[in-house]
């Protein structure tokens, strides 16, 4: 069974992002923004009217400066805002997700054969000008003991807590304010190319540094002999370097989209790995 909810007419609710974390915004010029799921402003709420035909509906905007505008999709140019209703283009289908996205809808608009999303570009790391700062060396073992008659495979949690420092600082363009609040994905390095999870964003404080927890490793199970113990030895390697990052802003009001050179310091490269000793009978 669907948990697929339609909020009624007259109660108010916000449009965020599943994959972007960003929430949709109604500006008093008309235009339609995305901004990042924080700070609660009173541009980004909403409610629902029902539209002909059946099963359709205006999405309206409840901020007082609006007056009652709702959201609009035009097919020509790919273009979306707010306007006064009665038009074809801002009659939406909410449409139900499945899977990851179950108990969630997307805004689809049939007059225009199209969805409204809310995608920012994320900050670009640039491999060519990192840097390493340094490296350090962790070692820990787990001992697995199998006291039966017959092998038994067993399982060593191999993983470990850690915690990390990382900031951003200006370099050039836009300038941002000193302890000004973003959020961005963190990068990590896979198979020697940076990549950037998104949706495992981290709040930073532009100018002073963030201390990230993160988890390291994996599980890994072992066929241990009867009556025997077998230990599991982890080596973690944490190396740090120096990235030039591009940061893409954009104005809540406007939309207008402004970009930022910045140093990112701090970016953790994790290796591990893991040896195998030799079982050992248990003694008496």
């Amino acid at each position: 069974m669907s948990d697929f909810f339609i909020p009624p007419p007259g109660l108010a609710f916000r449009l965020i992002g599943r994959r972007s974390n960003r929430v949709l915004v109604a500006n008093p010029n008309d235009t339609l923004t995305d901004y990042e799921l924080g700070k609660i402003y009173p541009d980004q709420w909403f409610t629902l009217e029902h539209a002909p035909p059946s099963g359709q509906f205006y999405i309206k905007s409840t901020y007082k400066a609006n007056d009652g505008k709702v959201i609009f999709c035009r097919a020509a140019e790919g273009e979306v805002g707010i306007f006064r209703k009665d038009h074809h283009d801002q009659h939406f289908v909410l449409e139900p997700g499945d899977g990851d996205f179950l108990g969630s809808f997307r805004l689809y608009a049939p007059s225009a054969g199209m969805v409204i999303t809310a995608q920012p570009k994320p900050n670009t790391y640039h491999v060519a000008d990192s840097r390493p700062i340094g490296t350090i060396t962790t070692f820990f073992h787990v001992e697995l003991t199998n006291k039966s008659d017959d092998p038994a495979k067993l399982v060593a949690d191999m993983s470990q807590a850690v915690s990390e420092t990382a900031s951003f600082d200006f370099r050039a363009g836009f300038t941002i304010s000193v302890a000004a609040s973003f959020r961005a994905g963190i990068p990590f390095i896979a198979k020697g190319e940076i990549k950037t999870e998104v949706s495992a964003s981290t709040d930073f404080t532009w100018g002073k540094t963030t201390t990230i927890e993160t988890k390291v490793g994996s599980s890994v199970e072992i066929l241990v002999p009867p009556r025997s113990s077998q230990e599991v030895v982890a080596s973690f390697k944490q190396s740090t370097v120096n990235l030039t990052a591009t940061i893409y802003s954009k104005s809540k009001s406007t939309g207008v989209e402004v970009i930022t050179k910045a140093e990112y310091k701090g970016t953790p490269a994790w290796g591990h790995n893991y040896t195998v000793q030799e079982a050992k009978p248990l003694s008496g």
